[in-house]
């Protein structure tokens, strides 16, 4: 066993300042970041912030979609095969067989492809099967891609699930959750951001960590009085007790994983 997995075996607090080598092992940052020890308080105020968002904040969005697909008494593959036109112009801007015309209804872009490659896998039909490849230049059509086998909420992060409860209006959800999610979809995006430095002012933490709280406070009530609590106590124990290095590795692979399929895209796009 290597030394960051006898570290993080043992849960070791994140008081422990890491050496170079270690934090290569895990961590997407430039050298000079690394060189930041992990005891800073502006460090220590991204990372508990970073968790409260990217851990709990995915963790609360997934099991508002299950109450949600409970309620309607769907699972979530038959969702996304109700909506497998919709989400796939969540994706492609360009006609497909199921459009009334040549170009697509509509288009929102909300989905990148690796995160529509999570809900759905292409198959290899028969050009033939569909009117619209035989005069598509783009090589793909709605109808040539299912949903993907074994597909589940816990799979979706963030920006995928806020997605699917915003965007169906079968939900239902009130305008106080509508703006929670957006919230978190937002703080989301700055988390992100944030990690080029992994550095947290008090002023900025105070503000950031006011509004994780409101949002991921609203998602919670909604779904029963323990998750309330749960979450109330999550938040204080974020905010009051000593961090633990394994949660630090998670929430950096957690980035460097967003920031991977993210990047990809933004480079097919310039191409």
């Amino acid at each position: 066993m290597d030394t960051i997995a006898e570290v993080l075996s043992l849960s070791l607090s994140l008081s422990l300042s890491l050496s170079l080598q270690e934090w290569n092992h895990f961590s997407f940052f430039s050298s000079a970041e690394l060189t930041m020890s992990i005891t800073d308080k502006e460090c220590q105020r991204f990372f508990r912030a970073a968790i409260l968002v990217l851990k709990h904040g995915t963790s609360l969005l997934q099991n508002l979609l299950d109450l949600k697909l409970q309620q309607l008494h769907v699972s979530l593959p038959e969702l996304l095969h109700l909506h497998r036109h919709e989400l796939f112009h969540a994706w492609q801007k360009h006609g497909c067989c199921t459009c009334p015309t040549a170009k697509a209804s509509y288009f929102s872009g909300y989905l990148i492809t690796p995160q529509y490659e999570d809900l759905y896998v292409f198959m290899k039909t028969p050009s033939r099967v569909c009117q619209h490849l035989k005069t598509s230049v783009h090589g793909t059509c709605s109808c040539r891609w299912r949903v993907r086998k074994g597909v589940l909420t816990r799979s979706l992060d963030i920006s995928v699930s806020s997605m699917l409860l915003l965007n169906f209006n079968e939900f239902n959800l009130d305008d106080e959750t509508i703006e929670a999610i957006w919230e978190l979809r937002r703080l989301r995006h700055e988390i992100i951001k944030f990690s080029s430095e992994m550095f947290l002012t008090e002023e900025s933490s105070v503000l950031l960590w006011n509004r994780i709280v409101s949002s991921l406070t609203s998602i919670a009530k909604l779904l029963s009085t323990d998750c309330h609590n749960q979450n109330s106590e999550t938040i204080r124990t974020l905010r009051d007790d000593p961090l633990h290095l394994y949660s630090a590795k998670a929430i950096v692979a957690t980035i460097r994983h967003g920031n991977q399929r993210e990047l990809s895209f933004l480079k097919a796009s310039a191409c």
